[in-house]
């Protein structure tokens, strides 16, 4: 059975959607179960890209997989926890997005997309990336206010 997120919540999530929107993040999925404290994220994606001239870029002179939707990346498969009482959770998005260009020169792979809710209406977007062979976990790529 599905069910309202309190509004409490309902605010902040919208809150921290906001900014995330501004810093170019789309989320969808959560399910609250009724009655509870935590409401699982279940299915649901997330689109989100760098800046627009990087998409313009690497796509005009490369290749981008999968392709981008609509201008934006799309991660799939949400899945993690928000807490009805604080409005604090943690949601992750599967699948990856490669950009290679130059003959592979440039050769960026981005995944496990992660958004971090703080507090309400306060959260940090992470992601993983993979460069010519050297792998960074866990990057700030936004704050969201």
């Amino acid at each position: 059975m599905r069910t309202s997120l309190p509004g409490r919540v309902r605010r902040g999530l919208a809150t921290l959607l906001t900014g995330a929107l501004a810093a170019g993040l789309a989320v969808g999925g959560v399910v609250a179960p009724a009655q509870a404290a935590a409401a699982d994220v279940q299915g649901g994606s997330a689109t989100w890209n760098f800046k627009d001239s990087w998409t313009g870029y690497v796509g005009g002179s490369g290749t981008i997989t999968p392709p981008l939707e609509g201008g934006q990346s799309v991660y799939p498969s949400a899945s993690g926890a928000m807490d009805l009482q604080t409005a604090v959770g943690d949601v992750r998005f599967g699948g990856s997005v490669h950009y290679s260009a130059h003959g592979g020169v440039l050769d960026v792979t981005v995944s496990d997309l992660r958004l971090a809710v703080t507090s309400p209406g306060v959260g940090v977007l992470t992601a993983d990336f993979v460069s010519s062979g050297t792998t960074s976990d866990d990057v700030k790529v936004a704050t969201c206010r």
